[in-house]
């Protein structure tokens, strides 16, 4: 996105990262794919494929640098313990940073980082409940609310092996308050549901004692809202939304229809696919479908419906493979630790907790953004069980 004198900054720092790590070391680590997602490589793999069929080798050798090479040196790179929460703390530590930026956004209602950027790229820029929809350096708020809610995973996961220190704690309020200041509905909906099965998780009764106090704050407020004709625009959308989910009606009204479109967006996919339903249209090919004379559909917020019309079935059933594979491959380890106190939480699960959110918010969002945090995600979770099998096997000899 941020493109300097013709260069894109961060496919840039990325080649450097590689070439340094290619120099310095010089070797990559044996993955053992048969045991660790092998659907998740394949997926990437095919996709490389694809690109080099329909973009050529420059955009090849951007995916493969990306998606490929940068999982498979952070595995390579985190072989003990000590890295791995290193790599954690940096992980929060960047998200804190953006966080500051993003807190220094909503107040000034001016993103400095976007001028930054050369080109004819248009950004989006939204007032919503009177508040500017921050995104820092993501194109999309919605995409840098959920960023900051895997930073929000990680921090819970943190403070099951450590416990909660001062740092966390502030690390924890600038992440949730980025969530709330990006005024997305699905990304608050998305870290209020990983917060609880954290807490569900980490203490029942803790769990217990924070669903208490929600359910009076709740009484309040609907008290209030009835006998004063107060009500809370955000918490209203907010249920609406969830409401038209649930329900699947896909009526609009003008503070919910994004809601509606994502669900029309599946007739559209549908009437524009014409013959490429098994290899798609191409990675690089741009989706245009015209709902009225004067209004033309660009974008898919649909990862399913995007990797569909562009990938086609078989890009699709080997995405839903690949997910399938990390959520079973989490769950079927989540007693591996390589780190373990009365509290802690295994990595295992929390993966596990935040794809399967993630998973099911990718039906109202377009990856996009989210795609290099998610492939690091996976990364950290392979690299973590090989670390607690080697511990395993260093204490049975």
């Amino acid at each position: 996105m941020y493109i300097i004198g013709g260069i894109n900054v961060v496919n840039g720092l990325l080649a450097i990262f590689l070439a340094i790590y290619i120099l310095w070391c010089g070797k990559l680590a044996k993955i053992g794919i048969k045991n660790n997602i092998p659907f998740y490589w394949l997926f990437l793999i095919v996709m490389a494929a694809s690109y080099f069929t329909d973009a050529g080798i420059l955009k090849t050798i951007t995916y493969v640098m990306s998606f490929i090479l940068l999982p498979w040196i952070v595995i390579s790179i985190i072989n003990t313990e000590e890295r791995f929460f290193k790599v954690i703390d940096a992980l929060i530590a960047g998200g804190a940073l953006l966080g500051v930026l993003g807190i220094a956004e909503a107040l000034l209602k001016f993103n400095f980082i976007q001028p930054l950027s050369s080109g004819d790229i248009e950004f989006f820029h939204e007032i919503r409940y009177g508040l500017l929809r921050i995104m820092t350096t993501f194109g999309q708020p919605i995409t840098y609310g959920l960023y900051q809610v895997f930073i929000v995973a990680l921090i819970n996961y943190k403070n099951s092996v450590f416990g909660e220190s001062r740092k966390l704690k502030i690390c924890y309020v600038i992440s949730v308050l980025n969530v709330f200041l990006s005024v997305s509905r699905t990304s608050i909906i998305a870290f209020i549901v990983i917060q609880l099965l954290f807490w569900y998780r980490g203490s029942k009764k803790k769990f217990a004692n924070y669903m208490f106090v929600a359910l009076i704050c709740a009484l309040v407020l609907l008290i209030a809202s009835t006998s004063f004709n107060f009500r809370i625009p955000l918490i209203d959308d907010l249920l609406e939304t969830i409401n038209q989910v649930l329900s699947g009606n896909t009526a609009s009204s003008g503070s919910t229809v994004g809601v509606g479109n994502r669900f029309d967006l599946w007739t559209w996919v549908y009437l524009s696919m014409g013959n490429k339903w098994i290899m798609g249209h191409g990675p690089t090919a741009e989706f245009a479908y015209k709902v009225y004379e004067w209004q033309t559909k660009t974008s898919i917020e649909n990862q399913y419906l995007n990797i569909l019309w562009h990938n086609g079935l078989v890009g699709l059933v080997l995405l839903i493979l690949s997910y399938l594979s990390i959520l079973i491959y989490s769950f079927k380890n989540r007693y591996h630790y390589i780190l373990k106190s009365g509290k802690t939480i295994s990595f295992n699960m929390c993966v596990f907790f935040t794809m399967l959110v993630y998973y099911v918010v990718e039906f109202g969002v377009q990856e996009s953004d989210m795609a290099r945090i998610y492939t690091v995600f996976v990364a950290l979770l392979i690299a973590y069980n090989r670390i607690a099998r080697s511990k395993a096997e260093v204490e049975e000899s």
